[in-house]
């Protein structure tokens, strides 16, 4: 996966309300950041920060678009579609602080030919 001009983007693991899973969590963020830290054009995107509100602990709901809304599923790990959208848009803007939106970047498909000229988030 790396390349010179490729960027990559890891997304943390989240607040859960599984304590096995509450209990790796912080262990398995830091093992990716270490690694991570150690590679140039990486990312990482701390979806605790994201989820919870600011405060660091699980939340189902949160005000989204000025209303409160269920930002996780009924297994207490998941993203509900309000959750979905909020990470998109933190990930959108983390992916903008190395690809500004507005750039012109030529948008391809998998096998690298042009589908168009656009905005893309990455090439």
């Amino acid at each position: 996966m790396e390349r010179p001009g490729r960027t990559i983007v890891w997304v943390g693991m989240p607040t859960a309300t599984a304590k096995n899973l509450e209990k790796a969590r912080p262990a398995m963020n830091r093992a990716a950041q270490a690694e991570l830290a150690r590679r140039p054009g990486t990312l990482f995107l701390d979806t605790v920060e994201v989820l919870s509100g600011g405060d660091g602990r699980y939340k189902d709901f949160l005000t989204v678009d000025g209303e409160a809304k269920r930002v996780r599923g009924p297994d207490g790990f998941h993203l509900s579609p309000a959750g979905a959208s909020l990470l998109g848009r933190s990930l959108e803007r983390l992916i903008g602080t190395v690809w500004p939106v507005g750039d012109d970047v030529p948008v391809t498909s998998s096998t690298g030919a042009p589908t168009g000229a656009g905005t893309a988030a990455a090439p």
